[in-house]
């Protein structure tokens, strides 16, 4: 069997722009190599979004939170929702490995638990996003099982030396969540000072706070240049060397797209955030029949620039340009 399009990814975006194309009237196939909304499911327990539930909510769909920004557990519970309200077969646990062809006959080549499989679509939209591989410090030590780039939950570290690389919104609130729970941490950034103003504003007060009291340490200004099982080195700008003992090491430093099917199907990228170079209005690639959506479309985010919030139109206006490619037989 062909379907009108085949779906990569099946997070916020990639869920809504099946959504889309079902409405169009389109048959289409959507895989994911994980389960729905899994770089969310990453995000710590009970971490909140930085928007409000109303500029979250795809295609009018309520979402319903307590406070007035979902937690990581609620948004969750909404994208499962959503799937069952809106019937839509999600293929999770399903890796695209490869797809091959042209536009109007592509072959996508999936494997789920060990199986391989084939399927075929006309055309293809990447909605895997831009946060699927953590960033590398690119020093020795930091594969060691001590060592992670993902906070999920503060219990582990109970009592703890907690070396944080990193002064973005996730390194601030694990350092301030961590304190609280009882763990030493010590904060790591090559800048000489956090710069607030990417900061989630509830943040911002009482990470000062905490620093200021001396409840949370900081070596600003350095960079880490090797991880050792019971300290980090750092290095100043001036060059000079110091140690940190640490049982724990979490380097939250960002993440990036997952470039394996960008660089296979040859897409070009522009700037140095290497983003996919799409059509402004139909999103479709330097691949004719493979579209971009989502967060994919920005690259390497550092600032982030595309959100959930200013990409919801990404995935209907890619269904209207299908639906007119459809019919007109193109």
């Amino acid at each position: 069997m062909q379907f009108d399009v085949a779906i990569v990814g099946a997070g916020p975006l990639g869920l809504l722009t099946a959504l889309e194309v079902k409405r169009k009237g389109l048959s289409f196939i959507q895989f994911d190599k994980g389960c729905i909304g899994r770089t969310i499911e990453w995000f710590p327990r009970g971490m909140q979004f930085y928007s409000s539930s109303r500029n979250l909510e795809l295609a009018g769909f309520c979402l319903q939170s307590r406070g007035p920004k979902p937690t990581r557990e609620e948004y969750l519970s909404y994208l499962r929702a959503f799937v069952r309200y809106h019937e839509l077969e999600i293929h999770d646990y399903h890796a695209v490995e490869r797809i091959e062809g042209a536009k109007g006959d592509f072959t996508l080549h999936t494997t789920n638990r060990g199986k391989a499989s084939a399927h075929r679509a006309r055309a293809v939209v990447l909605a895997t996003g831009s946060t699927e591989v953590p960033r590398r410090l690119g020093v020795p030590g930091e594969d060691l099982p001590h060592v992670s780039a993902f906070y999920r939950d503060p219990h582990p570290y109970f009592g703890q030396r907690v070396v944080i690389v990193g002064a973005r919104n996730s390194a601030c609130d694990a350092a301030i969540q961590l304190t609280h729970l009882g763990a030493m941490v010590t904060m790591v950034h090559r800048r000489e000072e956090i710069q607030t103003r990417y900061l989630k504003y509830w943040i911002h007060p009482e990470l000062t706070g905490m620093i200021r009291r001396g409840r949370i340490a900081t070596r600003l200004g350095a960079k880490v240049t090797r991880i050792e099982p019971d300290f980090v080195e750092i290095e100043s700008k001036s060059g000079e060397r110091g140690q940190i003992e640490a049982d724990f090491v979490l380097k939250l430093i960002g993440y990036e797209p997952d470039r394996g099917l960008i660089e296979q199907l040859g897409l070009e990228t522009e700037s140095d955030r290497r983003q996919p170079k799409v059509d402004p209005q139909t999103f479709e690639s330097s691949v004719p029949g493979i579209h971009c959506a989502g967060t994919i479309v920005g690259g390497a985010q550092n600032p982030y620039r595309v959100f959930i919030e200013n990409a919801l139109h990404h995935g209907a206006a890619i269904a209207n340009y299908l639906v007119g490619a459809s019919s007109s037989g193109s």
